[in-house]
């Protein structure tokens, strides 16, 4: 707001240079001053205070900014806007939430349950969403032998792709995940967290195809899964037959076997049991040719005659457990928090019958750079399409919200 002092002189003084000179200093001087009488208002204003003053503003009602490395001015305005709800929630796992909006993450928090001492001192829990309920009462897939621990899961959703470049790390390809992320998750959760308990920090990798072996992509994480092998659990009657694979053009039937370890053999149970191995690779997906020289491929191209293979391996487990609904199955895995592994941008799943190993299913992503800060958690979700006038394909979930995918109730799970 500028001011005009000169026209404040009388004017048989105005035409002297020297006092000209003068009042345009004394111009400046009091725009100035104008302009930070103005500006006081907005000091009590956490939206539009200047980012120096931030602290000055959170001390008048006691509370600490995040002051760590990575911090940034835009989380520091975020913690200042919400620090009054902050206050009415702490301790509270509601005051999480408002956390995951600070920190810029997905949150999800589950309770830790546990049945014994043993399994306690060993770190043996089973997860449940938060649950309230009367004393001595559980969720209702636990038995009264459970008892609710100090300890909560923290799961960091894997839903946002970061852009190649230089981190705390040194330079990174585009990823979902780097360490240095964990710094302010933690300063957060330290903040608020209930007393007396203890945290554990794992980040969580969707994966969602369905029966159809299209290639199905998560858009907001360009998270890619298709069915790879031979995926079929018929049940097969006494009575049919098949039709011919030996190309005979006489179309003759042929009888199914009794002991091929498919047919009679399996259900969906057996079957989905008996994928249970798990792998992570650092390379490039590829295709194995009649050449026997492997080329890089797109798990969104038709399936090629040579299949799938998944190279430079180097982590792998068995599955921890999965849930058959009736409109999907659903797999879990973890690598532990002690591991460190970066550059992981392959899945695949993998199917065992007699010590042999068939891949079913694979998916690629943005690498993940996990360090020794937090578990990672990897859910894959199949959504039953083969009979399509009862079971939804996935193409009609919104892959932007992952909650839009998951309904159905549980019919049955296995390897708990």
């Amino acid at each position: 707001m500028s001011v005009n002092l000169l026209q404040l002189i009388p004017l048989k003084f105005q035409d002297s240079d020297i006092l000209q000179t003068l009042i345009e200093v004394l111009e400046e001087r009091v725009t100035e001053w104008n302009e930070n009488i103005a500006g006081l208002q907005q000091l009590q204003d956490p939206y539009n205070v200047p980012a120096t003053y931030l602290q000055q503003l959170a001390n008048q009602i006691g509370f600490k900014l995040s002051t760590y490395s990575t911090v940034t001015d835009a989380t520091r305005r975020k913690e200042l806007v919400g620090a009054v709800d902050w206050y009415k929630m702490k301790g509270t796992y509601q005051s999480l939430g408002l956390i995951s909006l600070w920190a810029d993450f997905n949150f999800t928090i589950y309770d830790k349950y546990c049945n014994s001492e043993t399994n306690y001192n060993n770190g043996v829990f089973i997860d449940e969403e938060w649950f309230v309920g009367d004393e001595d009462e559980n969720p209702t897939d636990l038995d009264s032998s459970y008892f609710k621990t100090p300890h909560f899961g923290l799961n960091i959703n894997l839903d946002q792709i970061y852009a190649a470049g230089t981190y705390t790390e040194g330079y990174l390809d585009r990823h979902l995940w780097r360490p240095s992320l964990f710094v302010g998750v933690a300063n957060h959760v330290e903040k608020t967290r209930p007393v007396n308990t203890i945290p554990a920090y794992q980040i969580l990798h969707i994966c969602i195809t369905d029966e159809s072996l299209n290639a199905f992509t998560i858009t907001a994480t360009d998270v890619i899964t298709r069915i790879i092998g031979n995926w079929s659990y018929d049940q097969i009657h006494f009575d049919e037959t098949r039709e011919s694979e030996s190309g005979d053009e006489s179309g003759t039937d042929e009888n199914y076997h009794f002991d091929d370890n498919l047919h009679f053999d399996t259900n969906i149970e057996d079957f989905i049991e008996s994928i249970s191995v798990w792998k992570l690779s650092v390379g490039e997906t590829v295709e194995s040719g009649e050449s026997g020289i492997d080329t890089l491929i797109d798990l969104t191209e038709d399936a090629p005659s040579g299949g799938f293979v998944l190279s430079d391996i180097v982590q792998t487990g068995t599955i921890d457990k999965y849930y058959i609904y009736s409109d999907r199955i659903e797999f879990y895995f973890t690598l532990a928090q002690s591991v460190i592994q970066y550059n992981i941008n392959e899945i695949g799943l993998y199917r065992v019958v007699d010590n042999v190993e068939e891949l079913m299913i694979a998916s690629t992503c943005p690498k993940i750079n996990k360090g020794n800060n937090v578990s990672l958690k990897v859910k894959i979700i199949v959504y039953r399409t083969t009979q399509e006038e009862d079971f939804s394909p996935v193409s009609e979930c919104n892959p932007l919200n992952y909650g839009d995918c998951l309904y159905g109730e549980g019919e049955y799970s296995g390897r708990l």
